[in-house]
């Protein structure tokens, strides 16, 4: 069930590409399980971007990169689609541009045995509430009061890590924990 994610996580480990689950991958993983069609990996290297980083993975591995490195309205620097067509596998590689607070994130990141054979890391659940007051849809509200309510004291938590991010994300952040 997890070989796509275990060889895309390969991939980024055997380049020493920081990198760690998020999403609802990472929501199960934290106190909150709520379906999802694909799973997502952090990065902030933008060498991902490369299709060529991509060449041991092969057919039936889909690659699709969008780069939006030159869109300087996107907040992502790109995202990788990796899929299997032979199981319609899907795993995200999203590109963050804001390295300032996403590089910590990634190195608060504790390693997740997801089955027997799969351990990868996987973001602390009060960095996932950064990233989705970063995301900021009304369903990543959604998703952050789920996990305020799953995850005892996380408040706390996203308190002392939220004045690193812009302040319209602080401001939701107020609105949404009161």
């Amino acid at each position: 069930m997890f070989d796509l994610l275990r060889r895309v996580h390969n991939t980024l480990d055997r380049a020493a590409v920081s990198h760690a689950l998020i999403g609802a991958g990472a929501m199960s993983v934290v106190g909150y399980v709520r379906a999802t069609q694909d799973l997502d990996f952090l990065v902030v290297d933008p060498a991902v971007l490369e299709p060529t980083f991509w060449r041991s993975l092969s057919a039936p591995i889909v690659v699709e990169v969008f780069d939006g490195r030159m869109d300087w309205s996107d907040p992502l620097a790109g995202v990788v689609r990796l899929e299997d067509e032979s199981t319609t596998e899907q795993v995200d590689v999203v590109v963050g541009k804001h390295t300032r607070w996403q590089t910590p994130i990634l190195t608060r990141a504790m390693p997740v045995a997801l089955s027997d054979t799969v351990t990868i890391p996987v973001v602390e659940g009060a960095d996932l509430v950064l990233l989705k007051l970063f995301a900021g849809s009304p369903h990543d509200d959604n998703d952050i009061r789920m996990l305020l309510e799953a995850v005892p004291g996380l408040e706390n938590f996203v308190d002392d890590r939220v004045g690193g991010l812009a302040v319209r994300e602080q401001k939701r952040w107020q609105r949404l924990k009161s």
